[in-house]
């Protein structure tokens, strides 16, 4: 049997495998130069902004006007940050500190931060207490940080008026433990929920005035990856979704948390 024609078709699509890789390596590299490069004049316009803002001398147009040169440059710094952690991870650059991280504290943090926007937005913010919150993960504790301020402040931006936030801690066996995050918003078609975690998919563009760049999602994904975990979407078209984070959970633990000593749920509004 002359299998020549089907060896000649594997080499080329071996080739064309490597193509794809050297082209991918070149395109991560190129973004994580652009981002460093773009980061130093960034910085610069929003220093300079900051100091505009100082001078009482300026009208309130003026003063509108370079507040609004200070926001557009924050998010376009947010934008090069996300760029640039994302060619990180695809890079292998990405230096994970991994530990053991107690839940309960670190959803604390990041309530704390969240909580202004909450208020503005008239959300209220809930969080069950039970025993499994108390249960920590191995995670870079920063890095865990960092997902959890991105999935709550969604759940929150892109919300209801009036609407809710409720975050649920859960192990899923004797290695998991689950955190899910539901909110009341829109809801999310199951067509584009395929499209949740591709970079720069902004799901619910269309129908709100928020800011945002499509990466924090995807950033988010190759984040709790990195820390050997899983994150997925369900979703209800008009009632709402629960984003889910798997992490590894550490076994045969102590709580030491200051914050243990809850007892019941809480709602903070």
């Amino acid at each position: 049997m002359d299998v020549s024609e089907q060896v000649a078709a594997k080499q080329r699509i071996i080739e064309a495998c490597r193509d794809a890789e050297k082209a991918n390596k070149a395109k991560s590299k190129f973004l994580s130069r652009m981002s460093h490069e773009l980061r130093t004049p960034l910085n610069s316009i929003i220093a300079f902004g900051q100091l505009l803002l100082n001078f009482r001398d300026m009208n309130e147009k003026q003063t509108k006007n370079v507040n609004t040169i200070v926001r557009a440059g924050r998010h376009l710094l947010s934008l090069v940050d996300e760029v640039l952690d994302i060619s990180k991870v695809e890079e292998g650059g990405l230096t994970l500190s991994r530990e053991p991280v107690l839940m309960i504290d670190a959803l604390n943090e990041t309530i704390d931060l969240v909580q202004p926007l909450a208020d503005k937005k008239h959300i209220t913010l809930e969080l069950e207490l039970n025993e499994d919150i108390h249960s920590s993960v191995m995670a870079d504790k920063q890095r865990l940080l960092q997902v959890l301020l991105n999935l709550i402040t969604n759940s929150i931006k892109y919300n209801r008026e009036n609407g809710k936030v409720s975050i649920h801690v859960n192990r899923q066996n004797s290695e998991t433990l689950r955190t899910s995050i539901q909110d009341t918003g829109h809801g999310i078609t199951n067509e584009d929920i395929p499209n949740a975690f591709q970079p720069f998919e902004r799901l619910s563009a269309e129908s709100s005035s928020e800011e945002g760049t499509g990466l924090g999602l995807p950033l988010c994904k190759r984040l709790v990856e990195a820390m050997n975990g899983r994150i997925g979407v369900k979703s209800e078209l008009g009632k709402g979704s629960v984003f889910w984070m798997d992490l590894p959970l550490i076994n045969n633990q102590t709580p030491t948390s200051a914050s243990n000593n809850y007892q019941q749920p809480v709602a903070m509004s």
